[in-house]
């Protein structure tokens, strides 16, 4: 691996840490993000080109959605059109600024540029014009954010810090299972198909069983304020007989119906990714080779210590201190073929 493929891989795995340090952070919508991961990218800003830059920028949004199990779900359409947005907004803002624009501008400007077409993918593809009710809620917490993430660049700055270039590890090699990995991705076509939110659930269970089988922690946090976030985007648009009102909310019998259709659809379709990465097909290419290389630094960092200031953790991590790589879990494709096929027989049973 060249030097310079060396540097990209290194900035590309402390934004894709940040990025997945923000998963432990609660946000009123799953796809919110405070922004963590620009912090690596504004102290590149001025020092790389176009090219290494939008390098860096891809392989932290595909990796974010490898790891975080979201890129064969509509998810991910949401958040790399937000980090695509951020970081030509912020670049572009550099460009022609220069030095006529502090760190925090930038920031601001990426954290404003990511809500808003955020905002308006999650209105086209998943919560309809409701989503709006939470902008000036989201757009706050993006100017919040954006204003620390920029004081923060700048004391970086001030003291030297920037993103190291390091020894990277080589990623252990994981088993294809292309039968296995094909019966999800049907399973999520099917899933088109099936309207009743009860069925919906069942094939949920199914697919849950299947994330087991391929050797991914379940965690049901994310799904579960992925469908509550829908639940309560409905109280905004009644439609159907009136259940309950109350003030500004109003819980309709049709709009409770389409909101857990909606959303146990996606949670369906996210389980399902997140059992798919990890059993995707090797593919040769200089871009995957940078993508793997970046997945595996990523397992290598150093956790923070009990007490530690952020600006402590920020120098430890740009320092480039390793520890030894995880060897991924081994996943049952038996298993996972099974509960695929259950799951699309349920889906498409009154289609036969």
């Amino acid at each position: 691996m060249s030097r310079r493929d060396e540097e990209i891989c290194s900035v590309a795995s402390l934004c894709l840490l940040f990025s997945m340090a923000e998963y432990l952070i609660p946000k009123p919508l799953p796809f919110c993000k405070l922004g963590l991961a620009n912090l690596p990218l504004l102290l590149i800003l001025s020092r790389w080109d176009w090219g290494g830059y939008l390098l860096v920028v891809t392989l932290k949004l595909l990796g974010s959605l490898l790891v975080g199990g979201t890129l064969f779900s509509p998810i991910a359409l949401i958040t790399a059109s937000g980090g695509i947005a951020s970081a030509l907004a912020m670049k572009g803002l550099d460009s022609l600024c220069k030095e006529r624009i502090s760190f925090v501008g930038i920031s601001v400007m990426g954290a404003l540029a990511s809500n808003l077409v955020q905002l308006a993918s999650a209105s086209l593809l998943i919560y309809g014009t409701s989503i709006w009710a939470v902008a000036p809620l989201l757009c706050s917490i993006g100017l919040a954010s954006g204003i620390i993430l920029g004081f923060l660049a700048m004391a970086c700055e001030k003291q030297g810090l920037v993103p190291a270039e390091v020894p990277l590890p080589l990623l252990a090699r994981k088993e294809s299972h292309p039968v296995a990995f094909s019966l999800l991705a049907l399973a999520i076509l099917c899933l088109c198909f099936e309207p009743r939110p009860f069925r919906l659930l069942l094939v949920w269970m199914l697919l849950l069983v299947a994330q087991k089988g391929a050797g991914r922690r379940i965690h049901l946090t994310y799904p579960l304020v992925l469908l509550f976030s829908l639940l309560l985007l409905s109280l905004f648009e009644p439609v159907g007989k009136i259940l309950w009102s109350w003030g500004p909310f109003t819980l309709a019998s049709l709009s409770l119906v389409t909101a857990l259709r909606k959303g146990l659809r996606l949670i369906c379709m996210v389980t399902a990714s997140q059992s798919m990465v990890g059993l995707m097909p090797h593919i040769p290419g200089r871009f995957f080779r940078l993508l793997s290389e970046t997945l595996a630094a990523l397992g290598t960092y150093q956790l923070p210590r009990k007490g530690q200031k952020p600006m402590e953790v920020v120098r430890n991590l740009f320092s480039g201190t390793r520890q030894e790589a995880s060897v991924p879990r081994k996943a049952h494709p038996l298993l996972i073929s099974v509960m695929c096929i259950l799951a699309i027989a349920l889906c498409i049973r009154d289609l036969l």
